[in-house]
């Protein structure tokens, strides 16, 4: 009788056994690339290209599990360089969704709890964008509200136009009601757009201020052409969020009190203006002062 029921119990399980599935598969490979990883990165930690292919055989698995190895070497390797192969081969997980958002949570976490020199930070803010991970908006917008590096403030303005996200508009638009015509570090000041993509209008940027003013700055700043690319790309990353061209401050303003009920749902409220005085407010101030005279 026990013989009986284990022949019935081996049958129906040999039965009921699905095959192999494809993400088992998947899976197996994901294990092998990171035990392949371990077994490797410290023979290879002095030798960037290795170990960059290393961890590039990683992320061709686009694996979830592939994705929070990566995200956790961000958090731990002190390694300059190290930190910046991670930041940016975290990009390269787009899918699938799962593995997005798995790569997306650790670059906001490394964003919010580590300590990286500004190049890193500008890796990871880079890659947030072309993951367009939209939970890290306001970890963004801080960056923004903070101010400091240049090149930081563009590749943060860059990253929020790609995520498209309208709860960046608030920030947006206070940044570019105080800064209407662009910051001023330092006298002299070129214009460069060259209608590429990336940092094509940067690159040249430097170049031309570097050609017009000399090869060397003051200590206290880099070149002001900075901040008016700075200005521009804000406003090519409005036009990218609220896909009309946006031409200044003012007419952002317009365009969200326009569109407050559908911001509402989104939570987003229209800042009040914080910027200069404006020539409108200057004489309304008049006017007033004008009928206490009277009076």
């Amino acid at each position: 009788m026990k013989c009986t029921i284990l022949a019935v119990t081996v049958a129906i399980s040999l039965f009921a056994a699905p095959p192999a599935r494809a993400d088992e598969a998947w899976d197996r490979q994901a294990e092998q690339e990171i035990a392949y990883f371990k077994k490797y990165a410290k023979k290879a930690k002095n030798d960037d290209q290795k170990w960059m292919d290393l961890v590039m055989s990683v992320v061709d698995t686009q694996h979830p599990k592939a994705a929070e190895m990566v995200g956790k070497l961000l958090l731990k390797d002190r390694d300059l360089e190290h930190q910046m192969i991670v930041a940016a081969a975290l990009a390269e997980f787009k899918a699938p969704e799962e593995t997005r958002v798995v790569a997306g949570e650790a670059l906001l976490e490394a964003l919010e709890k580590g300590k990286y020199e500004i190049d890193v930070i500008d890796s990871i803010v880079n890659s947030i964008g072309k993951l367009r991970f939209t939970p890290a908006v306001f970890a963004l917008c801080d960056i923004l509200k903070k101010g400091g590096d240049p090149y930081l403030l563009v590749t943060t303005v860059r990253a929020l136009g790609s995520m498209k996200d309208k709860r960046a508009l608030p920030t947006l638009l206070e940044l570019w009601e105080r800064n209407p015509v662009g910051y001023s570090w330092e006298t002299g000041e070129v214009t460069v757009d060259t209608g590429a993509s990336g940092t094509a209008d940067q690159d040249a940027a430097e170049a031309a201020w570097k050609a017009k003013y000399g090869s060397s700055m003051k200590a206290k700043g880099k070149p002001a052409v900075m901040f008016k690319l700075y200005i521009q790309e804000l406003a090519k990353s409005v036009q990218k969020i609220t896909g009309e061209k946006i031409p200044t401050a003012a007419a952002l303003r317009t365009w969200m009190e326009e569109h407050i009920e559908e911001l509402a749902e989104l939570g987003v409220e229209i800042p009040k203006y914080k910027g200069p005085r404006r020539k409108d407010d200057a004489d309304k101030k008049k006017k007033k002062k004008k009928k206490k005279r009277k009076k």
